[in-house]
């Protein structure tokens, strides 16, 4: 009589320990923030975009200013017939 109460235990404990394992995958994989996802925010995406675009617009009229300038102290230092200086020649292969 009780050896037959034995294989349910067993039986019960191996079912608790499985409902265990499951329960502990399925919250590492809930509370694992690199890998959830819960919903995708669209206003922040959208707004990523627009200040990514605006940054380009920035640094594209930053650049063109950039390149007016240098091609007027060019102009300036050609008009001298003096010789460009390293450093503005520097900074104009940096920037283009």
């Amino acid at each position: 009589m009780y050896k037959l109460d034995l294989p349910i235990d067993r039986k019960e404990a191996a079912a608790i320990e499985r409902r265990k394992n499951q329960e502990e995958q399925r919250k590492s994989r809930i509370f694992n923030a690199k890998t959830r996802q819960i919903g995708i925010d669209e206003q922040a995406l959208e707004q990523q975009a627009k200040d990514r675009k605006q940054m380009e617009l920035m640094e594209k009229r930053r650049d063109e200013a950039f390149g007016e300038a240098f091609s007027l102290i060019k102009s300036v230092f050609s008009y001298c017939h003096l010789p460009i200086p390293f450093e503005l020649k520097c900074l104009y292969k940096y920037y283009n």
